[in-house]
């Protein structure tokens, strides 16, 4: 029963609508973000350089993955 309870603390604190709406969000930034690198490519501007460090800090949560590249660290 306390493994019941304590997810349904977590349920409550964590709002499902909230949490997606909060993915939605990093996934529009990603998408924005990467589309900035791959229009500025060839050059390096401030938009691009912006673009690269915004990737870098969503990144920074997971450098435990195993996926995760060092080249990602800011």
């Amino acid at each position: 029963r306390a493994d019941i309870h304590g997810t349904a603390v977590h349920i409550a604190r964590h709002n499902q609508a909230r949490v997606l709406a909060e993915v939605n969000a990093k996934r529009w930034i990603i998408s924005e973000c990467a589309d900035k690198l791959a229009v500025d490519d060839a050059r390096v501007t401030s938009g691009a350089k912006l673009a690269e460090s915004v990737l870098q800090l969503l990144a920074l949560p997971y450098v435990d993955h195993p996926a995760y590249r060092e080249e990602w660290r800011p």
